[in-house]
């Protein structure tokens, strides 16, 4: 699944690439942009089914899982400015180019994990898919549960609109231009690094919901501070502290 999802992913944004070179109007990325976020979705669930085969302790898969984040987080800061970098240096096509080199990379390190062993079962029992899906709604509705998605949902929405206000930050209000935007992302990669100690310490924790709640309000206050004018050196370093 993660080798078919990376190169659908090579294959859409090369045809970004094309596009790109031709001139051709908006419209047509913005399609296969939201086709390739549709496909990019299935990735964090496919890869987070992988970390329970995977992980010798429990202790290991809440590291795993914590480490996930925080290495999408900080490739997300790299990436943006390698991107602003080569957008800077060469052209829009190239970057696109680039990001497509990088999926079928992506492709060629997955394709190599090995199937693990499985038990063997005669037949498919009827009704297998509408049990799995009884059996998942029975998760979903267990309070601790509802309390971690409406948590993880408001960070997604929180995030979202960072990376959108981060863009209008950058040009209208700290005159930054798009080069500001890719200095942005990499201030909340130093913040996710720094970090790292802290979320370390939550693994044993038992409680999380006071954490994370205090984690969702605190993410306000440097965007907050943002809004009220600073210079980008300022915001920069509340952007580290958001991070």
């Amino acid at each position: 699944v993660l080798t078919v999802i990376a190169g659908i992913r090579a294959v859409v944004v090369a045809v970004s690439a094309v596009l790109v070179a031709t001139g051709v109007p908006l419209a047509p990325l913005l399609i296969l942009v939201v086709l390739d976020a549709v496909v990019s979705s299935l990735y964090r669930p496919a890869q987070s089914a992988m970390l329970p085969s995977l992980a010798r302790t429990p202790k290991e898969l809440a590291a795993s899982a914590a480490g996930l984040s925080t290495v999408k987080t900080l490739s997300q800061a790299v990436g943006a400015i390698a991107g602003g970098f080569l957008l800077v240096v060469t052209t829009p096509t190239t970057v696109f180019a680039g990001a497509a080199a990088l999926f079928l990379a992506a492709g060629a390190v997955t394709v190599r994990f090995a199937r693990g062993s499985r038990p063997v079962v005669a037949g498919r029992p009827s009704g297998q898919t509408g049990g799995e899906l009884r059996g998942t709604l029975r998760v979903v509705r267990h309070p601790h549960v509802v309390g971690i998605l409406v948590v993880s949902g408001l960070r997604t929405f929180v995030r979202g609109m960072w990376i959108a206000m981060a863009v209008i930050a950058s040009f209208r209000l700290l005159h930054a231009g798009s080069a500001g935007v890719g200095l942005l992302m990499l201030a909340a990669g130093v913040g996710a690094l720094a970090a790292i100690p802290v979320s370390a310490s939550l693994i044993n924790r038992p409680r999380l919901g006071t954490p994370a709640a205090v984690a969702l309000i605190a993410c306000g206050i440097p965007l907050g501070l943002i809004a009220s004018g600073p210079t980008l050196i300022v915001a920069l370093a509340l952007v580290v502290v958001w991070g």
